[in-house]
């Protein structure tokens, strides 16, 4: 049982930096398509986290897709 539970644990941290890794791609690729679209929208710089210039209209795309991915996320925990 508690070998199960490990490898659950283990399942869930491998799931949790995969889902980490694919949003932050995901900001890097609307950013970039952002910057196609429009070079004139005011920006910022987000040197923290490596990712460029990325605008407040990214990061409300990207919340609203996070917010799907933990429904479906919570969907599988459930089943």
């Amino acid at each position: 049982m508690l070998i199960k539970l490990k490898q659950l644990s283990s399942k869930l941290d491998v799931t949790i930096k995969e889902s980490e890794m694919k949003l932050l791609n995901k900001l890097r690729d609307l950013r970039n398509e952002r910057s196609q679209q429009d070079s004139s929208i005011a920006s910022y710089q987000t040197e923290a986290i490596g990712l460029g210039t990325v605008t407040v209209h990214d990061i409300v795309r990207l919340h609203n897709e996070m917010e799907i991915y933990e429904r479906l996320y919570q969907q599988r925990i459930e089943h």
